[in-house]
């Protein structure tokens, strides 16, 4: 079985990625150097 796990920058990324029905969601902030936890700042 395949999984499709997508990575996504915001929380908006995040309710996208759930309704597209993907199976794994890692969110990450700056995606363009690799990406990185995000902070406890991140809005929700």
């Amino acid at each position: 079985m395949t999984l499709l796990e997508i990575v996504v920058q915001d929380p908006a990324g995040v309710e996208t990625a759930a309704r597209a029905g993907v199976d794994r969601i890692e969110l990450c902030s700056a995606l363009a150097v690799g990406g990185l936890t995000p902070s406890s700042a991140m809005p929700r």
